[in-house]
């Protein structure tokens, strides 16, 4: 089944129309009117050169009068009202803009039970700071652009469903806020890209919606077409995030780069306790241009079992006070797309692994192994004592896939703790930390460092052991006794 639409810029005419047959999550079934945006008015916002352009929306100073309440610009020359399902897209092949009234209240649109968004048209939201757009049924059926005003906060809410290889872009201007306050569903994907300006340039985008029915993929970045960290220094997109089902569903097949961190992005953790669970199908690419995943509050944790794939030559930092576990396998990509399987990610990095702030833990002995790491001051490893067996306890963590001379740039502060809840009750514990190439061992060895041990015991000692089954490599291990006089009784 297919829609009729009448693509004229001066026609008032009625459309004639068919059924059209939308996904279930997409708003009720059944047929359904269709009306389209089918004249862009001569005063509208528009770039230097004539042509519609979304940049001018961000100036509340300026009014146009709204698609929204404008007879004229609809197929059916009525004022947008429910029934029909309003389409917008470019008209006679050129760009459209379509922009909400400039509002200081919070505003639900419920003159469209549904408005599709197709490519080539732009929405712009021009509300006064967290004054809320809500919109019960938008349909993002091709690629498409949903811009804020230059005020403080842009607040989008409703439901949003985003079509099969269909990219909704959601946009900022300097060091503004966009929060989607929207339920997200559909195979589309989502983009959080931030308008490069003159000061401040840093956009920050939250997710608040339990989005269990997305199952595209999130993008955050600048938007720029420089790569080059120097380019883009002070300048970041982030994506602030209380729940893992922000950043969507478990997909039906895996996808490493289900969320792209690039061109100075940042993942922000805005809640105590959050796990993304290896089970989504779900794994976050640090592309060109560096990423980081930043844990705010010194009591907050971040675990992250989704995998972790660095391109070649970027820097993956983790910043903030709190605590980050990385609990899947480190990989590696190159510029062409392709994974590195034996070896790290090149030798025209400084380093691959920054800790800048807080703490670093991992539950997969493979979780840093390939990369070059670096722990600025006041940082450390967490390791636990007293572990199941498994390749944790054998190895620690393992460094020994690597092309440089050691795995570590700096010294590594190690904080040995007990898991929570738990209570060690034997007189001594070996430890293993970090399993390396014999090549480089005495490197790893003057690097290491035992900063804090479990309460009650103290430290006798490290030493290195050849790593069982691994050639070439040795295990370096923390001795830990209980302090004071023990009886034991049998």
């Amino acid at each position: 089944m297919h829609k009729s639409i009448i693509n004229t810029k001066t026609s008032l005419a009625l459309v004639a129309v068919f059924a059209v047959a939308w996904p279930a999550t997409a708003g009720d079934s059944g047929s359904e009117e269709t009306v389209r945006y089918s004249v862009y008015p001569d005063d509208a916002p528009r770039n230097s050169s004539g042509a519609a352009s979304a940049s001018p929306c961000r100036d509340l100073a300026v009014d146009w009068p709204s698609p929204f309440t404008n007879v004229v610009a609809w197929s059916d020359g009525l004022v947008p009202h429910r029934g029909p399902v309003y389409v917008a897209g470019k008209i006679n092949d050129a760009a459209t803009v379509l922009w909400t009234p400039i509002q200081s209240v919070d505003t639900t649109y419920d003159m469209f039970k549904t408005l599709e968004l197709e490519g080539g048209c732009t929405l712009c939201i021009r509300h006064w700071s967290r004054k809320r757009a809500t919109f019960e049924d938008l349909r993002i059926t091709g690629d498409t652009d949903i811009w804020g005003a230059n005020v403080e906060v842009t607040e989008l809410g409703g439901k949003v469903w985003i079509a099969d290889d269909k990219t909704l872009s959601v946009s900022t201007y300097n060091n503004r806020k966009f929060e989607v306050h929207s339920e997200i569903s559909g195979n589309g994907d989502l983009q959080c890209i931030t308008q490069i300006g003159t000061s401040s340039p840093q956009g920050i985008y939250r997710l608040y919606g339990m989005n269990t029915n997305f199952h595209g993929k999130v993008l955050v970045s600048m938007r720029t077409s420089s790569d080059t960290p120097a380019a883009l220094e002070a300048r970041f997109s982030t994506l602030v995030i209380t729940n893992a089902l922000n950043l969507g569903g478990a997909l039906d097949s895996f996808a490493y780069d289900a969320l792209k961190l690039r061109k100075k992005s940042k993942l922000y953790a805005a809640a105590p306790d959050i796990v993304l669970a290896a089970d989504s199908n779900r794994g976050i690419l640090i592309g060109t241009g560096d990423g980081r995943i930043d844990v705010p509050e010194a009591s907050g944790t971040l675990t992250v079992n989704w995998p972790l794939v660095l391109t070649t030559s970027v820097h993956f930092y983790k910043e903030g006070g709190g605590h980050l576990v990385l609990g899947n396998t480190l990989r590696f990509l190159n510029k062409n797309g392709n994974f590195i399987t034996s070896t790290a990610a090149g030798t025209d990095c400084t380093y691959n692994i920054d800790i800048r702030e807080g703490t670093v833990a991992v539950t997969d002995s493979h979780a840093m192994d390939g990369a070059y790491i670096a722990f600025s001051n006041d940082t450390a490893f967490v390791m636990s004592v007293g572990i199941p067996d498994g390749d944790l306890k054998t190895y620690g963590l393992r460094c020994d896939k690597t092309r440089y001379d050691t795995p570590l740039a700096t010294t590594m502060p190690i904080r040995l703790r007990a898991d929570a809840g738990a209570r060690l009750t034997e007189r001594q514990y070996l430890v293993s930390l970090v399993t390396v190439k014999s090549a480089y061992a005495d490197d790893v060895e003057e690097k290491l460092s035992v900063v804090e041990c479990p309460a009650n015991y103290k430290l006798v000692g490290i030493s290195r052991v050849a790593a069982e089954n691994v050639a070439s490599a040795v295990t370096f291990k923390a001795e830990i006794v209980r302090k004071g006089f023990v009886i034991s009784f049998k």
